[in-house]
């Protein structure tokens, strides 16, 4: 993620999904994040938006990441902006 932001362009855009939820590793391998620690690994990119596919299938458009319900695997689908500092 680090790696992510720094080599993004000035007023690059980064689409980023992952499982989103109950924040823990299943399996040994499949990590599902909290939205509030992806907006912290990316926090020199603006958030532009935020959707989700909740665990029903339902797709929710341009909602805030951390009025998140309670989930254990959602598709968090980020998309954030690289700002002149």
């Amino acid at each position: 993620m680090d790696s992510l932001q720094r080599v993004l362009a000035i007023n690059g855009k980064l689409y980023f999904s992952v499982p989103v939820g109950r924040e823990r590793v299943d399996f040994n391998a499949h990590r599902v994040f909290s939205p509030r620690t992806i907006l912290a690994r990316f926090s020199q990119l603006q958030l532009e938006s935020f959707s989700y596919v909740s665990d029903d299938g339902s797709l929710h458009k341009n909602t805030a990441p951390l009025a998140l319900p309670t989930s254990e695997m959602a598709c968090g689908l980020f998309e954030f902006m690289k700002v002149a500092n």
